[in-house]
């Protein structure tokens, strides 16, 4: 399903990472605790293209995997619009692609 337009399965393995059990020598670990990912990519474009396609594959997971994820839509809902504000407030702006991928 996601292969088409990620071959690599980065979306996959990012929310693999993502959504992972901290590791049991984790003295703060609880059952929310999960990891974080850095990607590296060839081109600005690369990245850009990446971002858009982890989003894609981020947004097929969660519809596949309705009513077992805990986070209420509402509030993944406002902590993007919450993120996007303090986006458009920073130096630089807002670009349109992290716009887009947010």
């Amino acid at each position: 399903m996601l292969r088409k337009n990620d071959p690599d399965d980065l979306a996959k393995l990012c929310w693999e990472v993502i959504n992972a059990e901290a590791p049991w020598w984790d003295s703060n670990r609880d059952a929310r605790s999960g990891g974080s990912v850095l990607v590296f990519c060839s081109s600005r474009n690369g990245c850009c293209s990446a971002a858009r396609n982890i989003v894609q594959g981020f947004d097929l997971i969660q519809k596949a995997c309705k009513g077992q994820i805990d986070d209420s839509e509402t509030e993944i809902q406002q902590k993007r619009k919450d993120l996007l504000d303090k986006l458009k407030k920073s130096p630089h702006g807002l670009s349109p692609d992290l716009e887009q991928c947010v």
